[in-house]
Order: structure tokens, then sequence, then C-alpha cells
């Protein structure tokens, strides 16, 4: 269940014209179930859920001294944090009402999904100032990744063994590399950079035209979405998780996929480089105890500012309650190893996991509770 507020009539007005019901019965209900568990707000929830199975969104209203006044509603005494945290920055609010949406209400979201289309991200290229924001997005996400690496750079990245930091020198090729690019892209014309994002679309290998099938159409809506996305937030994006999770049986085309996403990560400026690095187990786990997370970090250290594509993922990760595994320890230190280098290299590495659904669903997403949380696009 979903909470959000608005006190917006054209909100309002527009949700019911389409189609949703927001019902003052509903509303009386519910706010007196909650007001009435005050003290247990989580359990409040749940007995809403309970009573009310099949509603997928609630909106929070708030209501102002003033309306309150004029609609004659009694303001709650002592209970000044109903429904909010005690934070002090939310102290001031007087009362929620609740407002209860159908699922009709998904309507809405499916109409914003839409939007999102091969065809608008055709039309918008035609538009100078389209490409204009995208040269700018591309910039401040490389600048803002050039930071990253200097920060990184800082870190004693040295093993016991005293060995040279062979990750040390990887993030200072990586800052290299970064620099040559903002410096292209602060002289790149409006023409090249059209050329470049055609190609997102067009390219005859890797362009999002050339994944076929009526199935793929949602997968290539949602890339064409996380392009948006990008121009809005470039910051956002080079400092959070960008990891995928793809799923189907063998000669599904998850490779070309995973292929197509790296080009479209790089034309967009989200990556330095289009390159897809290939993992298996076999690249992960070593042979002795102590030897996987060093084998796995070499490999990771030489997919930054790529997209490293790990197929058959599940191998990886062996059911609980499957029988016994020999290399269980081998394949927690490659997990642990993975987590934890996506965790630190931030915005500088795309993951993407792939294999049956069934069994990455049960067995690698649950092997370890931090993997779900950063491989979240499926």
């Amino acid at each position: 269940m979903v909470f959000f507020g608005f006190q917006n009539p054209q909100l309002k007005t527009d949700i019911e014209n389409l189609g949703s019901l927001v019902t003052r019965e509903v509303s009386t209900l519910t706010n007196d179930l909650i007001l009435r568990s005050n003290s247990d707000r989580p359990k409040a929830r749940a007995s809403f859920s309970a009573l009310f199975p099949n509603l997928r969104y609630v909106l929070l209203e708030t209501v102002e001294k003033e309306v309150r006044a004029k609609s004659k509603v009694k303001p709650i005494v002592d209970q000044p944090n109903t429904l909010v945290d005690t934070s002090p920055v939310l102290k001031s609010v007087p009362r929620f009402e609740l407002r209860v949406l159908t699922p009709n209400s998904t309507d809405k979201r499916r109409k914003l999904f839409t939007s999102f289309s091969v065809e608008r991200l055709e039309k918008d290229m035609s538009d100078d100032a389209f490409i204009h924001s995208a040269i700018q997005s591309e910039l401040e996400c490389l600048r803002n990744k050039l930071v990253i690496y200097k920060k990184l750079s800082g870190i004693n990245w040295g093993d016991e063994s005293g060995k040279k930091p062979k990750l040390g020198v990887v993030i200072n090729d990586m800052m290299t590399k970064i620099a040559a690019r903002i410096a292209f892209v602060e002289h790149q014309t409006i023409a090249n950079k059209r050329t470049s994002m055609a190609s997102i679309i067009y390219d005859p290998d890797y362009g999002i035209n050339s994944i076929k099938g009526k199935a793929r159409n949602d997968m290539k809506t949602q890339l064409v979405k996380f392009i948006y996305m990008f121009f809005k937030a470039p910051t956002f994006y080079s400092g959070s998780f960008t990891n995928f999770m793809l799923t189907g049986p063998a000669g599904s085309g998850k490779t070309k996929v995973a292929m197509c996403i790296a080009h479209a990560l790089s034309n967009i400026g989200l990556l330095a480089t289009s390159n897809v690095v290939s993992a298996t187990k076999t690249t992960l786990v070593a042979s002795f105890v102590g030897q996987s997370a060093k084998k796995t970090r070499d490999v990771l250290a030489h997919s930054l500012e790529s997209v490293l594509f790990i197929d058959e993922a599940y191998t990886l990760t062996p059911c609980k309650g499957g029988g016994s595994n020999s290399d269980s320890d081998y394949e927690k230190e490659a997990i642990g190893e993975l987590v934890n280098f996506i965790d630190k290299f931030i915005g500088c590495i795309v993951v993407i996991v792939a294999g049956y659904k069934k069994i990455m669903n049960d067995c690698f997403l649950t092997f370890n509770e931090g993997i779900a949380r950063r491989i979240k696009k499926t």
C-alpha cells in the first residue's frame, strides 16, 4: 500500500474523471480506524489492508485549519502527530483525512507509462532544445562521476601481500577516461549528439529497434522511460544503483538485450564505455577458500564504466534447503564481494544478472538480503 499526500481540488477532479471512486464513507471509516489505533500505526494499516484487500492506493489529504473550520471538523486534541512520524518538521500537521481509490486508478499509471515510447523519443530528437538538454545531462553526470572517482582514489586498495594495488591503477585510468569524455562532450555539437542519440534507436546491432518480439515491447518502453528519467536527474543516477535482472529460458536473447542496454547507457552518458564484460560462475569463483573474493574483484574492476553481464547467476547462489553444496563457501565469497563492490562503486558500474525466472526469484534474490535492494529493475 502506498501513502502520499495531496491538497489539490483539480487533482481530485482529474482522478474522478479517470473513473476512480473516492467515497466519503470509506474515508470516514478508515480515518476512524487509524485514529483508534494511533498507538500502533502498523497494526492499524494492516487492519485496513485486511478490510480492503483489493484497494491499491491510499491518498492522504492534509486538512488545514481554515478548511477544517469551514467544514466544522473538530480538531484532534493531544494527537498532533496522527499518521506521521515524530519528526519536528511534521508536528504542526493538524490532521490527515484518507481518500481511497479503487484499482481503476491503475488506468492513470498505465496512461503515464505508455507516454514513454520509442515514437516519442524519435520525435523529441528532432528538437534542438531536447538534444542540448541531453548534452548538459551527460556533462552533469560525468562531472559527478569524476568527483566520485577522486574520492575513491584516496583509498588504499593494496592487499595484505603488499602487491601493487591493481584497483587503484584502474581507478586512475577511469579518471583519465572520464576527463577525456568530459572534454569531448563539452565541444560536442547538436548534430553530433543527435547522431549519437539516434544510434540508441536505429543501430542495427544494439539499437532499441533491434530488440524484436512483442513480448519485449515492455522492455523497450522501460528503457526509453529510463532515458527520460536520466535526463531529468543525471546526478541522481550517477550516484545510485542501476542494475538489472533479465529472466528467460536459454536462447531468449538475454545477452543481446544486455548489449542494447550498455549501448543506450553509454550514449546518454551514464557509462563512459559501451563494453559488456561477460561472466559466469567459473569466471568469479576460485578453487580455494579465500580466493573467490579476489577473483571476483578483479572481474568487477575490469568492468568499471561498463556493463558486467553475469549469465546463469543462480549458479552462484544454491537454494537453501536444496541439499549440501561443497562450493557454498566459495560462492558466498563471490556474492559478498559483488555486493560490497557495487556499494563502493555505486554509479560506476552496471551489473546485469540473467537466468531462469523462477530460480532467479527463489534462489538468487533471496540468497543475500542485499542483492534484491541493489538489483531492482527486472
